[in-house]
């Protein structure tokens, strides 16, 4: 049985989605820890599947029940105590080696079970499902979707749907190059990608060796693209066309939500950093040293040559205001605040449960 200190988050009324998103983004369980690279990779996994779920990802009750990596994020860790929680990661890391082949958060996060569970979802994916294209005996492009079943065709475009970026073009310019007519490898077909309704866009960036001064975070913190996809598949009498209408589909725009270090080794430690939605360093180290979490170190930079950055980007609609640092280190001043704001959070959440419906 679970201990009474969880609380599944799915299911909350709307009255507590303050403490929703205060809790999934806020809130983090004790690092799993286990010796040296052993769990960074699963806690850093934790902290961008929580971010993402905190807005608007949706993960269904199926896909919590084949992935035990979403059952533990979407945990409740408030007030949780440390025996609850070495439970909790004990029943996860058991089902967790039963599901995934590796600790390390590549591996995670390129696995097939989190394809299916994670990146498979509309919110994820970087491409509709009502793309069209043309095989090359044919006259007119058509959908995707009335010639491969739907599962089939979002899986695929979950794969096709993470961007791998080398720095030697703009990012935007790297993603905008995604949308619009391919020619697939075998020279069969031609599609034309539809840009889906994602929120989120995840990137694998590694400096390319001939890339003198690879982009850092200066560079990518916010950016964004103008895709171009079809507005008609037919004309207007419904004729097939042979050329789809193509039209710009406006301006999407992305801020740096979470960026993972990668190991290149697989005793070598996951690191990871989070950002707020308006650019600002998250210090996840809270009350603990940074000695005493292995997915935290803030010795590295992005772009630094020799590593691969997983990039995790939010879409928003505002431009970053101000200035902010990549990084900076935890001070003892800062426990004070993140106390104090605990303290505002639990009279506001108190305040929110006086005010909730009763049964």
């Amino acid at each position: 049985m679970d201990d009474p200190s969880f609380t599944g988050l799915p299911g909350m009324s709307l009255t507590d989605e303050r403490q929703f998103i205060h809790r999934l983004t806020s809130v983090f369980p004790i690092p799993i820890g286990g010796g040296r690279g052993a769990s960074s990779g699963i806690d850093a996994a934790v902290l961008v599947i929580r971010r993402m779920i905190a807005t608007g990802v949706p993960i269904s009750e199926d896909n919590q029940a084949q992935n035990p990596l979403l059952r533990y994020a979407l945990r409740d860790f408030k007030g949780a105590s440390e025996e609850a929680t070495r439970a909790e990661q004990k029943r996860l890391l058991a089902d967790f080696d039963k599901t995934f082949t590796s600790r390390s958060f590549e591996q995670i996060m390129l696995s097939e079970i989190m394809l299916k569970t994670l990146w498979v979802t509309p919110q994820a994916a970087l491409f509709s499902t009502n793309s069209v294209r043309r095989h090359r005996t044919d006259e007119q492009f058509s959908l995707i979707r009335d010639q491969v079943d739907l599962p089939e065709i979002r899986m695929a475009v979950a794969r096709d749907s993470l961007v791998r970026w080398d720095g030697s073009q703009p990012l935007s310019q790297a993603v905008q190059e995604r949308f619009g007519f391919h020619e697939s490898a075998d020279e069969e077909f031609v599609t034309l990608n539809n840009p889906g309704a994602m929120l989120w866009l995840r990137v694998w960036y590694t400096p390319g060796p001939g890339v003198t001064n690879p982009p850092g975070w200066k560079d990518i913190r916010q950016w964004q693209i103008n895709p171009k996809g079809f507005v008609a598949a037919k004309g207007e009498n419904g004729e097939p066309l042979s050329e789809p209408k193509v039209e710009t589909w406006g301006k999407m725009m992305f801020s740096l939500s979470a960026v993972v270090r990668l190991r290149s080794l697989e005793e070598e430690e996951d690191y990871c950093r989070v950002y707020q939605e308006m650019g600002e360093y998250v210090p996840l180290e809270g009350p603990r040293e940074i000695s005493q979490v292995p997915y935290l170190n803030n010795d590295w930079r992005i772009g630094q040559p020799g590593y691969t950055y997983a990039l995790f980007f939010k879409r928003v609609t505002r431009p970053l205001m101000g200035t902010a640092l990549e990084v900076y280190s935890f001070q003892p001043l800062f426990k004070e605040r993140v106390d104090f704001l605990d303290a505002e959070c639990d009279k506001l959440e108190r305040l929110f449960g006086e005010q909730s419906p009763t049964a």
